[in-house]
Parts: C-alpha cells; structure tokens; sequence
C-alpha cells in the first residue's frame, strides 16, 4: 500500500512539517541517481507549488507528464496532467488531454466533466481543435463517427465542411450500428433531408460514373474554369455539372449549384440540360420565392448529448477508485472528498476505506473519522485495512484529546506490527507497561530509529557546511580582525552539530498530528 510510503518516507515527513528546504535537498539527491523518476519529479513539483514556485512547479509537473508518456502510463499521465491543473487552471489543452486518458482508464466521471468544458457554448470555438483530438484519438481520423461528430461540431460553427462531413458520415451510415439511429437527424441537413432524390440529377445529367466519382466539387469547379479557358466547351461543360452535383451532395450548397449553372448558361444556352437542372434546383430549394430550405439549429447542449453517446466510455470502478486513492495520496484532497462520499456506499471497503479516512483527517474531519472507522472495521475482512482503520481513529482521538484511548489502539497496533506507520513515536513516549507493549518489542525498533538519525544527521551536515561558506563568503576580508584556532572552531561545529541532532530527535519525537499539515 503506498499510502504507508509517505508516513515512513523521510522527504515526505520533511514535507508535512513545511521544512521544505530539506525535503528538496534530499529530492535532489535522490533525483542525481534516478533523474527520471516520476514519483520524485512529481514531488519536487508539489514543494515548488508549496513555497509558490510557481513556473519551477509546472516545469517538473510536465517533466513528469512527459514520463509517464513514454511509459504509457494513463494514471500518471492523469495525475500530472491534474496538478497542471492545479496551478494552471482549466484550459482546452488540459481538459482534451484529461479526457483521454480518462478514456483509457474507463473513469467515467472526468470524461463527462472535462467534454461538458470543451463544449461550452461561450468557448465552442477556441476549444475546436481540442474537440477534434478527443474525437480522433477515440474514434479515429476517418470513421464514419468521426465524420458525423465533426460535421455536427463545423455546422454550429458556420463552416462550410459541415455538411459535407455528414454528407459521408450517411454514405458510409451502415457501417456503425449506432450512428443507425442518427439516419433522420443527420438527413435533415443533407440533400435527402429535402425531399428531393440526388439519383433524378444523376438521371437529368447522364454523365457516365458520377455516382462513383470521388467528389471534389471545388477542384472540379476549378477543372471546368481551366477547360474553358482553353476551349474545350464540351469537357468544361461536363465538369461544370458534375461541380453542380458534387456541391448539392457533399454539401447541399444550392447557391453555389445555381451560381454554376449561371455560368453554364452563358456558355451553352442551347444545352437542353438546363432547364431540366434548374427546375431540380428549384425543387430542392423548396419554391424560388421562399428561399433556401431552413436547416434546423443545432445548440451545444444537443451536440453534448450526442458526444456523451459516441465518447463517453464504458465505466470502469476499479480504476476510478485507484485513481481516488493515488490522488489521495498525493493531497488533492478538495479534488477527491465528494468523490469519495459518492462510492462509499457502493464500493468494497478495503477499495478505498484507508484513504478516505486519511482525506478526512488531513481536513480536520476527526470525529467523521472516528465515526466512520467504528463502521468499516465491523465491515473489512483485511488486516492490513483494518490496521489502518484504527490507526487513524486512534490520530484522531489523539487530536480531540482522547489520548488514553488513542495511545491504547496505538499500543495495540504496535504489539501487533512494530514497524506500523508512526505508531512507535507514540509509544516511546510513554512507558511501556502503560500502554501494554513489552520492552523486548520496543528494542527491535532501535537500530532502525538510529539509520533514520545517521540519515538526518547527513542532510544537517550539508547545511551547515553550505551555512559556513555563504558566512565566509559573506564577510569581507578587511573585516576579519582576529582569527579562532582550530580547535575552537572544531569544537564549535561539534557543539552545533549536537543541536541540530537534538532538533531532529524532537522533530521524530513529537506527536503524530504535528506531522500532519492540511494542505
């Protein structure tokens, strides 16, 4: 369990007693000799983000991104990209890549949170090309869905590529049993929404393979214009009509049909075609008197419902609870404590009981904590859950003044598992028989206290060290008027070592809360 890590973890107990200092020492001596790992690049973001670093914070929270990219790792990808927004606040750029990987991990909750963002009704049109990764990273750049989705997203915003993405998004319908169910929606904004065949133009214009031909329509437009340039009357005129058909079935573009059927008629006012396309023009525009045919509107609140149903993806609890758990343990607590509350009922509780109950206590929730350990230790079938159900009972009984009854579940847990998180700091404070944990018990945990002080002991010497050269540094030579023999000056370091090593044994005596800093 990684929660027990960060009780245990010396840069952890650095970081909650807000001696940041020395938890980015030894951070940076650790990162000297594993410079890509995560957890430590994501941690010397936190303590950046902590002293207000704010620039120094997002640069190690994106190193940590870009590890957790190339493991191909969604949780931490997903956690990284949750601190960035916790300095950076929300954007486009964080919420399409949230999604995603969210989407990966079957997190259904931040999937629906980050795509009701990206399509906002006042930010549609900055958050369009984050719209079209989220779409294309999970259906694909040239599925029928995705054309669907796309066309949708370019009508609401007035570009001309709408209609002929749903023009294929319909050709290629059959192809995607859902997007079945869309027929009639997405005729209403194509030609067969009008009522009108496109096979009576294939009919009336008799050009040999049209149905077949890709369709370009502003290329052929083009095409015919150069024919015509040149002389060649018959080929452009061809390339005129199918530039007619091309515009009405990929784009349903009447005007631009009756602005090239203009041109047509200048240039063979003989051809018999003409009167036969005008009048399926006229046909498909409705009367020439009304107009162009009304398309329905299209409001962000129906393109979110219909992104909900071809994105969102299929649920997956087990990984929702994981990722809780690892936010949890990375103190975004406001990020998770509704979360929590919703799958405490439906949940197992050794998902998620231990850190939910350390979200509580870091924020100040004690006698919620003491309520709700009484519950899920009747419920746990787990020791090592239950061990932690207790543990922050007894933090939090120790908190509202309980203390004999804390340091008697300390006790217990002690007897049972010495090495248990912080239990021993309790314990050394008491005598043993007061609290029932034998001397012999106590005498295994010595020689572990004594390598945690060596280590203290060698980050303090650095800063001392560092303390005497910024001094020296600092006063000019003129200054100096009398020098200290060597040994005074030994005998001075010995002295201030000793205090430093007695500040340390304080910091590891004092009580278990005092670790502890609502963040």
């Amino acid at each position: 369990m990684i929660l027990k890590e960060r009780f245990q973890n010396l840069a952890f107990r650095y970081f909650n007693n807000r001696e940041f200092d020395k938890a980015l020492k030894l951070v940076d001596r650790l990162l000297e000799e594993d410079k890509d790992n995560f957890d430590l690049l994501l941690f010397k973001g936190d303590i950046h983000a902590e002293i207000e670093e704010i620039e120094s914070a997002q640069n190690y929270y994106i190193s940590a991104l870009e590890k957790a990219n190339k493991e191909k790792d969604h949780f931490k990808r997903l956690l990284a990209l949750m601190k960035l927004r916790r300095i950076q606040g929300e954007t486009n750029d964080l919420n399409s890549r949230i999604f995603v990987s969210a989407y990966n991990l079957g997190i259904l909750k931040l999937c629906r949170d980050a795509l009701s963002k990206l399509l906002r009704e006042d930010v549609l049109g900055d958050s369009q090309k984050f719209i079209e990764r989220v779409i294309k990273e999970v259906k694909g750049d040239d599925s029928p869905v995705t054309n669907f989705l796309l066309g949708i997203l370019y009508i609401k915003l007035e570009k001309e590529e709408g209609i002929k993405l749903l023009n294929i998004a319909l050709d290629r319908i059959e192809e995607d049993e859902k997007l079945r169910n869309y027929r009639e929606f997405i005729e209403k904004f194509t030609i067969s929404g009008s009522g009108v065949d496109i096979k009576e133009l294939e009919d009336i214009l008799e050009i040999e393979g049209l149905s077949e031909k890709k369709l370009e329509p502003a290329g052929t437009l083009e095409l015919a214009d150069l024919l015509k340039s040149i002389g060649s009357h018959e080929e452009a005129l061809l390339e005129y009509y199918s530039a007619i058909y091309g515009y009405l079935k990929t784009e349903s573009n009447i005007e631009k049909a009756k602005e090239i059927l203009e041109k047509i008629k200048e240039m063979a006012p003989e051809d018999e075609r003409i009167p036969k396309v005008q009048e399926f023009l006229e046909k498909f525009e409705g009367t020439s008197e009304e107009g162009e045919t009304e398309k329905p509107e299209i409001k962000a609140d129906v393109i979110l419902k219909i992104y909900n149903d071809f994105l969102l993806p299929e649920e997956n609890t087990e990984n929702y609870i994981k990722f809780l758990n690892m936010m949890a343990e990375w103190n975004m607590f406001e990020e998770v404590i509704e979360d929590y509350k919703e799958i405490e009922e439906k949940a197992e509780v050794d998902l998620f009981a231990p850190y939910y109950l350390y979200v509580l206590f870091m924020i100040g929730e004690f006698e919620e904590v003491i309520s709700k350990a009484d519950r899920y230790a009747e419920e746990t079938e787990s020791e090592e859950t239950l061990k932690f159900i207790k543990y922050f009972k007894a933090l939090s009984l120790y908190k509202l003044d309980s203390k004999e009854e804390a340091l008697e579940i300390f006790g217990a847990i002690y007897e049972q598992d010495p090495g248990f998180l912080d239990v021993k700091e309790y314990i050394e404070v008491k005598r043993p028989e007061e609290i029932a944990v034998s001397e012999s018990v106590l005498e295994e945990e010595i020689e572990k206290t004594e390598e945690e002080a060596e280590e203290i002991q060698e980050i303090e010497a650095e800063e001392i060290e560092e303390t005497e050269v910024q001094e020296v540094e600092e006063v000019p030579e003129e200054a100096v008027t009398e020098e200290k023999s060597a040994e005074e000056v030994t005998q001075e370091m010995i002295s201030e070592k000793e205090t430093v090593s007695q500040e340390e044994e304080r910091i590891y005596k004092k009580p278990i809360n005092e670790h502890f800093v609502i963040m």
